[in-house]
This record gives structure tokens, sequence and C-alpha cells, in this order.
């Protein structure tokens, strides 16, 4: 039954297969979030909030948890594994097993000009989004000119 599973899509890429090889025994020494599950991070400053993007595919809203102390923005997630019966355990074995527990955490330090109890957060297509709204004070305002 083995035989049925294809393994390689593109047999000629011997290139392809060396390289997954050696990133296999030596990892990828110049990239160190290379083959992590840590989520890609966008910042944005806008006049009225800052927004922060994160990129977590795969993780349900129950997944992930956002915590702020102090100054401190602390993004974490964690994936369990699906559950295997005993039953099927016994059934069967594994070909490939790529789906493990997966977690990550990313913190920042927030500005000081960010109302902490006002941050919102929302997750949409494998993208966690945070708004982070700046105090009034911190805001741009135009000053009125009054005639003499």
């Amino acid at each position: 039954m083995s035989n049925l599973f294809i393994r390689n899509a593109r047999p000629l890429s011997a290139l392809g297969d060396l390289d997954r090889m050696m990133d296999a025994v030596f990892g990828d020494l110049g990239n160190p979030h290379a083959g992590s599950r840590i989520p890609a991070v966008d910042v944005v400053e806008e006049d009225t909030r800052y927004l922060v993007n994160a990129d977590i595919p795969g993780f349900a809203e129950n997944e992930v948890e956002i915590k702020v102390d102090d100054q401190l923005l602390t993004i974490s997630g964690k994936h369990a594994e699906a559950e295997e019966t005993a039953d099927a355990a016994k059934k069967s074995h594994w070909l490939i097993r790529e789906r493990r527990n997966t977690s990550f955490v990313r913190s920042f330090t927030l500005p000081t000009d960010v109302e902490k109890d006002q941050i919102k957060a929302h997750v949409a297509n494998g993208q966690l989004s945070i708004e982070l709204p700046k105090a009034p004070k911190a805001q741009p305002r135009t000053i009125d000119i009054q005639r003499a």
C-alpha cells in the first residue's frame, strides 16, 4: 500500500532533494527563524494607533493568547497535535508525520503612548490583527490661529 503514496512530485529535482537532506542535517544556519513556527509580524504606526499584523496559519482563535504586562505585549500560541485513539494506533502506522505540537512566543515593547485598556485583536484567515490605540494627547492635532 505504501507504494501508492507519492513522496516527490518532481523526481528529477535531485538538487532539491540534496538541499532538503542538507537542511534536515544542518538546518538553515543563516536564518534563525527558518523552519520554525515563529510568525512573521508587521508593525505600522498611524496617527491614532499602531497596528500589529501577524501570520498565524493553522492556529485557531482559542489557541492564541495576547498579554499586556506593563509595557510588554506578548503574543503566544500553542497548537496540539490531533489525538490518536488506541484502536487507530493498532490498525495503522505512520508513513509521514509532520504535524506535531507547535508553539510560539513573540514579545514587543509598547510605546508609552498606547492606551493599554483599549487594545483590540481579531483573527481572520490565518492573520492576527492587533490594534493599539494612541492616547488622545499623543495624537497630532491642528491648532487654530486667532486674530489679534
